[in-house]
C-alpha cells in the first residue's frame, strides 16, 4: 500500500496545489521520491520527531494547506498523540494522518512497531475520522477524500504486497 500511496498523494498534488506531505524518518519515503523532486518545498522530513510533524501540519493547516503527516503507524499516532488531540481535533484541522504498516506488519522489529489499538485509541478523539482501506485500489479514492476533507483524518495502512481485493467490486 505505501507505494500506492506515495503514487497517488503525488497525482493529488498536482491537482491540489495545497497538498503537502510531511514525514518523520521513514525509510519508505524512498517511494516518495518523485514527489519530492517536484514539489521541493511541499515535501520535509522532520527526522525522528513525531511531535514537530504533527506541530508543522497544525501550521501548514492554519495557513490553508492540507497536509499529510505521514510514518509508521505507532509513531505517528502515540509518540506525537498530546499535539495530534489539542492541534489537530480540537481545532478540527483538515490534517490527514497517515500510519502505515498498521497491525502487526512491523512485528519483526519488536512490540513497540505494533499499532493493534490504534483505531480505538484515535476513534476516541473529537473531529477525528478514521479510514483504513482493504487495499490499494480502495486507497487511491480514499487518498482524494483524505485531501478534500475538512477534519482531521486517521489514514490506516498496511505495509506492501496487499492483493486487490475490490478490483471487481462496483
Amino acid at each position: 500500500m505505501r507505494d500506492t500511496f506515495s503514487y497517488t498523494l503525488h497525482e493529488v498534488a498536482k491537482s491540489i496545489p495545497d497538498v503537502f506531505i510531511i514525514v518523520a524518518d521513514i525509510s519508505p519515503a524512498a517511494s516518495m521520491e518523485p514527489f519530492r523532486q517536484e514539489f521541493p518545498d511541499r515535501f520535509h522530513n522532520v527526522g525522528v520527531s513525531e511531535q514537530s510533524m504533527i506541530s508543522l501540519c497544525t501550521g501548514l493547516a492554519l495557513r490553508g494547506c492540507k497536509p499529510f503527516a505521514y510514518t509508521i503507524a505507532p509513531f505517528a499516532i502515540y509518540r506525537p498523540f498530546e499535539h495530534i488531540r489539542v492541534e489537530l481535533c480540537y481545532q478540527n484541522l483538515p490534517v490527514t494522518v497517515v500510519g502505515v504498516g498498521a497491525g502487526v506488519s512491523y512485528s519483526v522489529a519488536g512490540a513497540t512497531h505494533n499499532a493493534i489499538e490504534d483505531i480505538g485509541v484515535m476513534s476516541a478523539l473529537p473531529n477525528m475520522s478514521i479510514i483504513a482501506p482493504c487495499d490499494p485500489e480502495e486507497l487511491k479514492p480514499a487518498i482524494w477524500a483524505c485531501a478534500k476533507h475538512n477534519g482531521p483524518v486517521y489514514l490506516r495502512l498496511g505495509k506492501a504486497g496487499e492483493p486487490n481485493l475490490t478490483n471487481d467490486a462496483p
